[in-house]
């Protein structure tokens, strides 16, 4: 399939922004999903069992390999991570949709998270 149509291997809401959902996926494309956005008339989008359908902002095609994590920051509301098996950690602004750093890595990467402080 095109990049971005593959199962999702990782998941993480927004801590500051509820409605805002970060995803990873088999192809290495990282997603960023708008849940409340609503149509034209202000009215919401509704999917399946008539909760809100998810609106796709940006993807970012980052990692060559399986993005197996993706965490957003508990105090940058503009941070996000994502972690892949090519041994690639990505950091995005996900305000300017940009890769603000890239570390690499011989090993292959099956999760990640912030620290509790949500600095490291």
């Amino acid at each position: 399939g095109a990049r971005g149509d593959h199962a999702v291997r990782g998941l993480h809401w927004s801590p500051l922004h509820p409605t805002k959902l970060a995803t990873g996926s088999e192809d290495g494309v990282v997603s960023l999903w708008e849940t409340a956005a609503p149509l034209r008339g202000g009215s919401h989008a509704a999917g399946a069992a008539g909760l809100p359908r998810a609106v796709q902002l940006h993807k970012f095609e980052a990692h060559s390999a399986a993005c197996c994590g993706v965490a957003w920051s508990a105090v940058n509301h503009h941070l996000l991570v994502s972690a892949a098996a090519d041994g690639s950690i990505v950091f995005y602004d996900t305000t300017r949709l940009a890769v603000v750093r890239t570390l690499c890595s011989d090993q292959s990467f099956t999760s990640l998270a912030f620290a509790p402080d949500g600095l490291h």
